[in-house]
């Protein structure tokens, strides 16, 4: 999603920021739409800088342990050799109102 240019000084760049769409919003806003948008914004970690090139993403899981309640573990340990991770900002949508649809 992108900010309305005409809202923006002259000269100046629009911000952008990726917005999730799930289930019947997919198919609402279309590219160029001024849309009206309700949700949350979420950190989420790039995966790509954690992989090597050519390295494809495989998840797996080994075990499975069930606790007490009231018992925990004592902090994240082992992390040597891991590399810093980057995030990206993503704008989750609740619900989206197009104002001025483009097709209509």
């Amino acid at each position: 999603m992108q900010e309305d240019p005409t809202k923006i000084p002259p000269g100046a760049m629009p911000r952008s920021i990726d917005v999730v769409l799930r289930n019947e919003f997919t198919e609402k806003g279309q590219p160029g739409d001024i849309c009206e948008v309700i949700g949350y914004l979420c950190v989420l970690p790039e995966l790509s800088s954690m992989l090597k090139p050519g390295e494809k993403t495989q998840l797996t899981t080994r075990s499975i342990e069930t606790r007490g309640l009231g018992q925990t573990e004592g902090g994240i340990s082992g992390l040597k050799g891991i590399r810093d991770l980057s995030y990206k900002l993503v704008f989750t949508a609740i619900n989206i109102k197009v104002e001025n649809n483009q097709f209509d």
